[in-house]
C-alpha cells in the first residue's frame, strides 16, 4: 500500500512546490493557474500513468492540455491584446504533468526533473537580468562554439589512435580541448557573476 502512495505523495509535493512558486510569481495577476492546480495535474499526470491503460492516459493528458490552454486564453482575454502575457506558467504546468507521469516509473528522473524545474522557474529574475544586462556577445559567441565542439563534433570523431604509436585518440584530444574550455570559461563565468573576488575563489577551485 506505501509503495503505491510513495509517487503520489512525490508527485504531490512536486506540484505543491511549483504551483506555490507560480502563485507567488503571479500574486498581483488574475492566474488560473496556482496552488492547488499544479498539484492536481501532477497527481493526474501520476493517476495516469497508474491506470496502466494508454488511452486512458491519452484522454487525461489531452483533458489537462486542453484545460490549461483554456486557461492561457481567459487569461490573455481578461489582460487585454496590449498585454505582454508568457507562456511559462502554462508550459511549466504540461511539464508539471509530465513529471508526474514520469516518477510513478522512474522515480529519481521524476524528482530531477521536478527540482529542475522549480529552479528554472525560481531563479527567473537573476537569469533575465544576467541574459539583458551582463551577457556580451563575444560571451555568448564562444558559449556556442564549446557547445557544438562538446555535443557537435566531438561524439563523431573517431574513437581510436589514427598514428601508428596509438597515441592520438581525436575523440579523446576533443574532449581534453572541450574540458580545458569548459574549466576557463566557467572561471570566466564566475569571475563576471559573483565579482571578482569570490570569482576568482571559484575559478581556482576549479
Amino acid at each position: 500500500m506505501l509503495v503505491d502512495l510513495h509517487p503520489f505523495a512525490l508527485s504531490l509535493i512536486i506540484g505543491l512546490l511549483i504551483g506555490v512558486e507560480r502563485e507567488y510569481h503571479e500574486r498581483t495577476t488574475k492566474q488560473p493557474l496556482g496552488v492547488r492546480t499544479f498539484t492536481l495535474i501532477a497527481l493526474a499526470g501520476t493517476l495516469a500513468a497508474y491506470l496502466g491503460n494508454a488511452i486512458i492516459a491519452a484522454v487525461i493528458a489531452a483533458g489537462t492540455f486542453a484545460l490549461i490552454a483554456i486557461g492561457y486564453w481567459q487569461t490573455t482575454k481578461q489582460r487585454g491584446k496590449a498585454a505582454d502575457i508568457g507562456l511559462t506558467t502554462e508550459v511549466a504546468a504540461i511539464v508539471t504533468f509530465c513529471t508526474g507521469y514520469i516518477v510513478l516509473s522512474n522515480t529519481r528522473l521524476g524528482v530531477l526533473v521536478g527540482l529542475c524545474t522549480l529552479a528554472l522557474l525560481v531563479s527567473r529574475s537573476w537569469m533575465h537580468r544576467f541574459v539583458r544586462e551582463k551577457l556580451r556577445k563575444n560571451e555568448l559567441t564562444a558559449a556556442t562554439v564549446l557547445i557544438v565542439a562538446i555535443f557537435g563534433i566531438a561524439p563523431f570523431l573517431p574513437d581510436h589512435p589514427l598514428d601508428p604509436w596509438g597515441m592520438v585518440n581525436p575523440r579523446n584530444l576533443m574532449i581534453l580541448f572541450c574540458v580545458i574550455g569548459l574549466l576557463q570559461f566557467s572561471g570566466y563565468a564566475a569571475i563576471r557573476i559573483f565579482g571578482s573576488r569570490a570569482g576568482l575563489a571559484l575559478s581556482g577551485f576549479l
